[in-house]
Parts: structure tokens; C-alpha cells; sequence
């Protein structure tokens, strides 16, 4: 798999994570995150990298606009650490 796809799915699983915690969704996203995951995996999409990208936190092409990145921000500050535990594996092949 490629690091495009492992970074999609460790984004989709911190996404998942966050609207669980904090809205109270169990099998769907609400309409917000699920809004959220696709703008994520279309910018991801569109990484003029591919999969030589860096961090997007590093990068010095800002993809998303204020408001998703805001969002996005707020999501990895809650699920960052809760996802290692949930996904050991999948996070240290991100980092």
C-alpha cells in the first residue's frame, strides 16, 4: 500500500474516532465529519507530491482553506494520541 492510502487511513480512523468521542456516532459519520473525510481525501488526492509528500504541518503548500483546517486541527489534537493505542501499527508506519 502506498503512503498516500496509509495516511487516508489513518485520517479516516482519527475521523471516526472523533465524531464517536464527541458526537456520539457509532457505525456512520455524521454528515460534518463524513464532509470533513472527503474534502481530507480529495486534498490528498490532489498532493502535487504523491507519495514523496512530507507532513502536511511541514509543507509549504497550504491545501486546505481556514475553515477545514481548523476542523482538521481540532480532530488530530483529540484523536492523535488515542489512535496509537487504538492503532499501534498503523501510526508508527505514518510516522
Amino acid at each position: 500500500m502506498d503512503k498516500l492510502e496509509n495516511e487516508k487511513r489513518l485520517l479516516e480512523e482519527m475521523i471516526k474516532l472523533y465524531c464517536k468521542k464527541k458526537h456520539g456516532t457509532e457505525e456512520n459519520l455524521c454528515p460534518d465529519c463524513k464532509e470533513l473525510m472527503e474534502y481530507a481525501f480529495y486534498r490528498l488526492s490532489k498532493c502535487p507530491f504523491g507519495n514523496n509528500k512530507k507532513s502536511c504541518a511541514s509543507c509549504n503548500i497550504k491545501c486546505y482553506d481556514k475553515e477545514h483546517k481548523d476542523r482538521i486541527k481540532e480532530v488530530m489534537k483529540f484523536s492523535g494520541w488515542r489512535i496509537f493505542f487504538r492503532h499501534p501499527i498503523m501510526t508508527l508506519r505514518h510516522f
